[in-house]
């Protein structure tokens, strides 16, 4: 299943947001913009022949000139496993193996390969639950 990310017309969030309700934008350094200051950016924006932003979460590859998002393959196996780890878990319950059915605690990566909590090293863990069942990037928290 494809994700995409959505995305908001520039020209329409200043025309349909009455004076006074642009109040969800922020600046480079996470300060929020005003309406003023949000109207005023959105206008240089469109100058800049953006025609879209991006609406929620960070979308790699977003075409601000009218594509959008251009779709992603969600999180799994033992892409998975990295991006949690790079998220910054400590240890993550993993299936190994044949039907993955052998479990192990993952808690880093050297060497280009998952380190286990027993100093073992493994090339493909898939994140599982508590009942060995595999999680999905949705139950992971992504």
């Amino acid at each position: 299943m494809t994700i995409f990310h959505m995305k908001q017309s520039i020209a329409g969030c200043l025309r349909n947001n009455r004076i006074g309700t642009i109040d969800f934008l922020k600046d480079g350094k996470g300060n929020p913009l005003s309406d003023a200051e949000a109207r005023v950016e959105l206008n240089k924006l469109l100058a800049k022949g953006h025609t879209v932003m991006p609406v929620g979460d960070d979308c790699e590859g977003f075409d601000v000139f009218g594509g959008g998002c251009p779709g992603h393959e969600p999180l799994a196996g033992s892409d998975l496993t990295r991006a949690m780890l790079e998220r910054g878990d400590k240890a993550i319950m993993c299936g190994v193996g044949p039907g993955k059915s052998f479990f192990v605690l993952v808690t880093g990566i050297e060497f280009g390969e998952f380190l286990t909590s027993t100093g073992t090293y493994y090339l493909d863990p898939v994140p599982v639950n508590n009942k060995g069942e595999i999680l999905t990037a949705q139950e992971a928290g992504f």
